[in-house]
């Protein structure tokens, strides 16, 4: 079993928070009874990522996270959680590539990781896909 860790980017302060303000998410938005909270004030100032918990071919752990960027093949993608898996999501068209494919593909991997959507938004301005 993977192990299950979060981090939080803070909107207001421009980092990562993965302390206090998680705590705050699991007691108060996700509390015991498994019941979620409609917070909006708290989602509109935090954006709540997930560590893919993935290895590569040699047992050793990625530092792989939801909205990690990616350059694959001379295009640019998006690690995100999508029905259960995490996938490489093109941001400039539809395709997609499973995680498991990728690495299974044999190649040193630790170079497809260019940065994230928040603290590199050069990278998506370069590539017209934010204004």
């Amino acid at each position: 079993m993977r192990e299950f860790k979060f981090r939080a980017w803070d909107h207001k302060k421009n980092e990562y928070n993965t302390k206090g303000i998680l705590h705050y998410w699991l007691c108060h938005v996700l509390p015991e009874s498994g019941e979620v909270h409609n917070d909006p004030e708290f989602y509109s100032k935090y954006t709540i990522e997930q560590y893919a918990g993935l290895k590569d071919m040699e047992n050793k752990d990625l530092d792989w996270w939801e909205n990690d960027l990616f350059m694959i093949h001379d295009s640019l993608y998006q690690l995100i959680f999508k029905n259960g898996s995490f996938i490489f999501q093109n941001l400039k068209s539809p395709h997609y590539i499973l995680c498991s494919e990728v690495l299974g593909w044999g190649v040193d991997i630790y170079d497809f990781k260019i940065g994230n959507i928040h603290e590199n938004k050069d990278l998506l301005n370069e590539r017209n896909l934010i204004k």
